[in-house]
């Protein structure tokens, strides 16, 4: 089956003769994933009645039967290298730590060629975790596939084939990911990872299941990597949005990204937020129809002509991510072009996409980062426009053609809007910069906007020392905010709060929520002012809730993200420099000097 954008649609109820069934891929660490959607399956109160899996996905298959996810949540939560193997190192996330980890690496692969990978620690705690009577005795069908090397054939393991002693090593089999893991014997023949057979096994389950009124699909590949061959399009399917990352780092930070990716998209999957591959509030997408709506608006008033691209949301995502990812297939992406952009956008400003997020609070933090990054400081009067893109890097092209739009009022030089086809990433982050800071400026007249000696202090070479005072300073209040008698524990729900506390957020919501529909009729006459090509009025978005944090939102075992660590952009896909225009042609194409941007 193509994958095509077609909206898939979870059953609203079970009937007492249907029967559902989840099929789990295999992908090493990126499981973690698996746990995730199994989180939101549960919270949604969607249960299955068979389960199929490759390697990890066996190995969490496994523990479905009696809905015994505590055991696997915790073990997620507390991974770590030496819990899957003796002495294995963590994978290095940066150049730097590779480097630094080289010699260790190194040491590591050398013994494991000599000894193979001693996998005791994952044994030991599969043993710990896995009670067969609750499986046995739960209803809930099961099967995994492994691999015969011995006879070089699939090997599917049947629910009523595994007992107590041998359902460890059935297991293993299906999850020996050779050669990084040792082979395992059964019964005299050597049995490998399942995905050599098939690492989405979704015809075992249909086997096991025939009678499936509904089947849920979850793969684990790379974005832009080829659908299962089995799938079909009435199948529930679910692969990560963004990258999942190495399959053999088994770091907590890695596992806990990636419960915190398999939850939060599989609730995207199912409906229940909007987003694409950040995640927001139900109750926000009003809002978010409306900012929709005022980019376009002001596109219109600016006189701004967009980049010509066959999709140029694609183009904005393979600029700043290096591929492009999957769509989400669900009701709520209706009315959400513009929206998308704006995400590309907090991908370059770095803003962490693991996490349940306010909406304005998430174009405030878009604001900050931005407005923290370091550029080069260069002298307009000194500069040549085509030399401009070789003295920056990729980051810093959308920071100067904001300052520069910013400097001229809203509009770019003739000579710059002659170049913006061959830069159309940074082209279209600028302006999508641009209107958000008006946008921004307007809703808090109160915070002074910063001129350009002030942002000057941010560029190379002028920074200021970091202090404590200057990191707490780039979370808006609302964001930072902690009830005095709230304990500040991370996905703290509402319904843990004293009934005294729930009474009074009840009675803040009903005020909240007449001055939300106040904002929103407000926010529709500034849209129909803009309409009429009346001066552009700036809609009126709710405020930010001081007493809830965007990870407050999140179930309880979700992870809270004070910090961003993504990797850097990668330079592939690199925009064509203007450098290499063709020099007989029209004077864009010539070195200008600073006063031809005015």
């Amino acid at each position: 089956m193509e994958n095509t954008n077609k909206i898939m649609k979870a059953p609203v109820h079970k009937g007492e003769n249907d029967r559902y069934g989840l099929v789990l891929g295999g992908g090493g660490s990126k499981g973690c994933y698996h746990v995730g959607v199994w989180t939101a399956f549960n919270e949604q109160g969607i249960h299955f009645d068979a389960l199929s899996g490759t390697s990890i996905g066996a190995l969490v298959a496994i523990f479905y039967p009696g809905n015994h996810i505590e055991p696997v949540t915790d073990f997620v939560m507390d991974m770590e290298p030496t819990n899957i193997a003796q002495d294995l190192p963590l994978m290095p996330q940066t150049l730097k730590q590779t480097i630094r980890g080289s010699r260790t690496i190194l040491n590591f692969v050398i013994r494991y060629k000599d000894t193979r990978m001693d996998i005791r620690p994952l044994r030991e705690h599969f043993r710990r975790m896995f009670d067969y009577e609750t499986f046995k005795n739960s209803p809930v069908r099961f099967a995994c596939m492994s691999y015969n090397d011995t006879k070089k054939e699939a090997r599917p393991f049947y629910k009523g084939e595994i007992t107590a002693q041998n359902a460890e090593d059935i297991v293993m089999a299906s999850s020996a990911c050779y050669p990084a893991f040792p082979k395992v014997v059964i019964d005299g023949d050597e049995y490998i990872d399942g995905m050599y057979a098939d690492n989405v096994p979704i015809q075992l389950l249909q086997s096991i299941l025939p009678e499936a009124s509904w089947i849920a699909v979850v793969d684990l590949h790379d974005p832009g990597e080829p659908v299962p061959p089995a799938l079909s399009e009435d199948m529930f399917y679910i692969q990560p949005l963004l990258q999942p990352g190495n399959p053999l780092d088994f770091s907590t930070h890695h596992a806990e990204r990636l419960y915190a990716q398999g939850y939060l998209e599989t609730m995207k999957y199912l409906g229940k937020y909007p987003g694409h591959l950040y995640t927001f509030r139900a109750e926000d997408k009003p809002l978010m129809d409306i900012v929709e709506d005022y980019i376009g608006l002001q596109l219109t008033q600016m006189k701004v002509v967009l980049p010509k691209a066959d999709n140029l949301v694609h183009t904005l995502y393979r600029g700043v991510l290096g591929y492009i990812p999957p769509e989400m297939p669900n009701d709520l992406q209706d009315n959400y072009y513009f929206g998308q952009m704006v995400e590309a956008l907090a991908l370059m400003a770095r803003v962490e996409p693991f996490a349940l997020y306010d909406y304005k609070a998430f174009l405030e933090k878009i604001m900050a980062n931005l407005e923290s990054t370091s550029i080069t400081k260069l002298n307009p009067e000194e500069f040549a426009l085509v030399n401009l893109f070789k003295a920056i890097s990729k980051e810093e092209l959308p920071m100067q053609l904001y300052r520069m739009l910013k400097a001229n009022g809203g509009r770019f030089s003739e000579r710059v809007e002659s170049l913006k086809e061959r830069i159309p990433v940074s082209y279209t982050l600028a302006v999508l910069h641009y209107i958000l800071q008006l946008l921004l400026d307007q809703l808090s007249p109160h915070q002074p906007h910063k001129t350009e000696s002030q942002a000057d202090e941010k560029i190379s070479g002028q920074q200021k020392a970091p202090s404590d005072k200057r990191e707490n300073d780039q979370l808006q209040p609302s964001l930072k905010t902690t009830p005095k008698n709230e304990p500040e524990t991370p996905g703290q729900s509402e319904m843990q709060k004293p009934a005294a506390g729930r009474a009074a957020d009840l009675k803040k919501a009903a005020g909240q929520a007449a001055r939300k529909q106040s904002d929103l009729e407000q926010a529709a006459k500034a849209k129909a002012d803009l309409q009429q090509k009346k001066p552009a009025a700036v809609p009126s978005l709710p405020a930010s809730s001081p007493e809830k944090t965007e990870e407050q939102f999140l179930p309880a075992r979700l992870p809270k993200y004070k910090e961003v660590h993504l990797p850097p952009l990668p330079d592939r896909n690199k925009e064509p420099e203007p450098s290499r225009m063709d020099k007989q042609s029209d004077r864009s194409g010539q070195n200008l000097t600073g006063q031809d941007l005015k």
